[in-house]
């Protein structure tokens, strides 16, 4: 990344050196949900499910990212199991 001067990489699975490693329904899902991305967002995507991506810390924080997770409200009178 430094050395091409990139803030921002993902990995594409595909194409797949064997076809039949995703079905044909699934590459057409992938397929929508790029195409989805593109309307939205005006960024082409190969693979928006790649799940392989890489940015650098600079960009991670100019993006203001929230965490989330554990955050589900609670009321204090109950536990999460009842």
């Amino acid at each position: 990344m430094e050395s091409e001067g990139l803030d921002f990489i993902y990995c594409n699975r595909l194409p797949l050196n064997n076809r039949n490693a995703i079905s044909m329904l699934r590459r057409l899902g992938i397929y929508i949900l790029n195409l989805e991305v593109l309307f939205l967002y005006g960024w082409r995507a190969n693979d928006i499910l790649s799940g392989m991506w890489g940015m650098k810390k600079s960009t991670v924080k100019k993006m203001k990212l929230k965490m989330v997770i554990g955050t589900y409200p609670r009321n204090k009178n109950r536990s999460l199991g009842k």
